[in-house]
């Protein structure tokens, strides 16, 4: 009899067991970036740091390892993308798992997903102009694809509730089961009895009872939680957020000054007294900017005396604190425009450019540095016998010699290369003295450097010396130093031979990355440089397979591999390439972003710019609306087409980045000085008038 009631028991509690683990079972997570991210905070724009013609602001997007090569990147806003690129491919690839355990999605999600993948492609192929613009397309490309992957949960989860349904079933027809077989064999012992056996609706309320035990753990659902600020911290959120404006703030006046430089400029050959008058508003701006910083101080010490106490707001404060100080020491603008009235007079650019590292002297920390550098910069163009005294006063080894480099190719000056290698000597930490001697090496071709870099590795080990070698190889053409990468570090092996050249060897070792979505973008890289169709077809993401593809067709002009392709916004971009403009325009259906548009419309103006046009009304974005009206009016002249350019060019505003509008009214404005003067005046004059309206306070 123990025996009879035991089983039942056992089976009870194992399926119990089973219940709560699958109800309860976590969906996957984002792993955190591998990184030990840099204390400098990035600027918004690069300009504010790098020089306009830089070309790794170009190739910032590119393939070139793992997110782990982050550990050694000295750039905060490289690292900043790297990361958002990542944290997307993560998103990516939690949906492809979760699609691999439910089975495919109905047709309308998987438009969606196929849609909102598109914006990731886009990502990865516009040049990156403002990092927070960056960051919050990535963001919301994330959330969208988010609902993707919530979708796939839901119907995982249903799945996980009819399982358990349907063995608290069974499990519900053992127990009542055993429950009879026990009542019958023990029908002797009830046969004397006078008690009427329970009725019916008895045994179904106990039926049902067990039953709804065993499904209790999906039946309940949690109550909601509710909170309610108090006074204490919405006054500390409000202190935050006014700080974050005050941040926002004082950006966007170095922006604008920025901005209202090059318009000077662009207005001095034809209305030099319009151009004086600007460059003086622009000058303005930077004043005003230094008016402001004693209020960013302010600010500064107000975020972090609210939230003493409180360690998440604590912490908060901390980040807003830093962008603060950032701000306010940063005046990158001032440099640039020195350079821009160095076209209209030479003697106030000097002028401007001696205050201002006059006024750096009494001044110490990064930011000072960082300035200092943009002074002898703009000095190299402007007056090169006083670069190397500006760039001399810079006190951050790596930040001097990466300054005296990129003015000696400006200037000429070889002198100055040497110089440049005497401060990366004083570079503490060796992987980045290694990259500054690599990168002296590399500018003056000085093959001397590069095995100075190589000995500053000595005592470096794992993911620093990893990526190190992967770049030392890279800019030294030293194939055996992509030997001695450790086979730990896959990824950093096959960056190195890609850039080296060496398709098939690195080919080989991409196959060694653990992380599909990881090999997936190094063969895409791979095959697109190699131009190899047969191993872009091996690419198992069919992502990257098709942008391998396109650009393999891009590189050959291999017209069959066209239908290899799925994505609708790589095909639109291969058959553009190929000259297929029917073709191109059939398969714009399908887009889901209207980016490689862009360039179909181009294309299509050299030779039918009424053909284009009705390519315009497929752009979702009215930046992407933009740039194809002001190619096709150039090219047409058409009045109207202008007028209605110009329109979009206003309306062609960009979250995170405040120049947006004025970007694309001067670009109109550059097309057409050949085509109509009055126009582009109109177009200057529009530029101007969006700078000044720039949200300043």
């Amino acid at each position: 009899m123990m025996r009879r009631i035991l089983i039942p028991c056992l089976i009870f509690l194992a399926m119990m067991a089973f219940a709560v683990s699958s109800a309860s079972a976590s969906s996957p997570t984002i792993s955190p970036s591998p990184l030990n991210g840099p204390t400098l905070v990035p600027g918004n724009y690069c300009i504010s740091c790098h020089l306009a013609n830089d070309p790794r602001l170009a190739a910032v997007t590119e393939w070139k390892g793992s997110i782990a090569r982050e550990i050694n990147s000295p750039c905060p806003a490289a690292t900043s993308i790297h990361q958002q690129l990542y944290y997307t491919e993560r998103m990516l690839l939690m949906i492809d798992r979760a699609q691999a355990s439910v089975g495919a999605l109905p047709a309308q999600s998987q438009a969606q997903l196929e849609n909102y993948t598109q914006l990731y492609s886009r990502q990865l192929d516009e040049p990156v102009t403002s990092l927070a613009a960056f960051t919050t397309d990535a963001q919301t490309t994330r959330y969208r694809l988010n609902k993707i992957y919530t979708s796939l949960n839901q119907v995982a989860e249903a799945a996980k509730q009819r399982t358990i349904f349907l063995w608290a079933g069974v499990v519900t027809l053992i127990v009542l089961g055993s429950l009879v077989w026990g009542l019958y064999n023990t029908r002797a012992f009830r046969s004397g009895g006078t008690k009427r056996p329970p009725s019916l609706f008895w045994r179904v309320i106990f039926i049902l009872a067990v039953l709804g035990l065993f499904t209790l753990p999906i039946l309940r659902v949690p109550a909601a939680e509710g909170t309610t600020p108090t006074t204490e911290e919405q006054t500390t959120q409000s202190v935050l957020d006014t700080a974050n404006r005050a941040a926002s703030a004082a950006d966007n006046v170095q922006a604008r000054a920025w901005m209202l430089s090059r318009l000077g400029k662009a207005w001095n050959e034809t209305d030099p007294a319009q151009a004086q008058s600007v460059l003086g508003e622009a000058l303005g701006s930077v004043q005003q900017a230094r008016e402001n910083e004693n209020a960013l101080w302010g600010q500064s010490l107000a975020v972090q005396e609210t939230a003493v106490g409180i360690s998440i707001d604590m912490e908060k404060a901390d980040l807003i604190a830093v962008n603060l100080n950032a701000a306010r020491a940063r005046n990158w603008s001032l440099p640039l425009i020195a350079v821009e009235w160095n076209t209209t007079d030479s003697t106030r650019a000097v002028e401007l450019l001696q205050a201002e590292q006059n006024a750096l002297s009494s001044q110490t920390g990064i930011y000072r540095d960082l300035q200092l550098r943009s002074v002898a910069l703009a000095w190299a163009r402007v007056e090169p016998s006083q670069t190397a005294s500006a760039a001399g006063a810079i006190q951050d080894a790596f930040i001097r010699s990466w300054t005296l480099r990129e003015a000696a190719v400006i200037t000429k000056d070889a002198s100055l290369f040497d110089l440049a290698s005497e401060a990366a000597r004083q570079i503490a930490d060796p992987v980045q003295r290694a990259r500054a001697l690599q990168e002296v090496a590399a500018a003056s071709g000085d093959k001397r450097f590069f095995d100075e870099a190589l000995s500053a590795l000595n005592g470096v080990s794992g993911v620093p010396l990893a990526y190190a070698l992967s770049d030392l190889a890279a800019a030294s053409g030293d194939v055996t130093l992509a030997d001695r990468i450790d086979p730990a570090y896959p990824d950093a092996r096959t960056a190195a031979l890609l850039q080296l050249g060496k398709y098939q060897l690195a080919w080989k070792s991409a196959s060694a990355i653990a992380d599909p979505y990881e090999q997936a973008h190094a063969q895409a890289a791979i095959a697109g440089a190699w131009g190899n169709a047969e191993a872009a077809m091996q690419i198992k993401v069919p992502l990257y397979r098709d942008l391998a593809l396109r650009d393999i067709i891009r590189k050959t002009g291999n017209a069959a591999l066209a239908d290899s392709i799925k994505s609708p916004y790589y095909e639109v971009q291969a058959l553009t390439a190929l000259g297929q403009y029917g073709a191109a325009i059939q398969a714009s259906n399908g887009l889901g972003d209207s980016y490689p548009l862009v360039d179909l419309v181009a294309a299509l103006s050299k030779k039918d710019p009424q053909t284009a046009l009705p390519l315009v009304d497929k752009m979702t974005g009215d930046v992407d609306k933009a740039a194809a009206l002001r190619i096709i009016a150039a090219a047409t002249g058409d009045q109207t087409l202008f007028e209605k350019a110009q329109g979009m060019a206003l309306a062609a505003r960009v979250s995170g980045d405040v120049l947006a509008p004025s970007e694309a009214s001067l670009d109109l404005a550059d097309s057409f000085w050949m085509v109509n003067p009055v126009d582009a005046q109109s177009a200057l004059r529009q530029a101007y008038e969006t700078a000044q309206r720039i949200p300043i306070k």
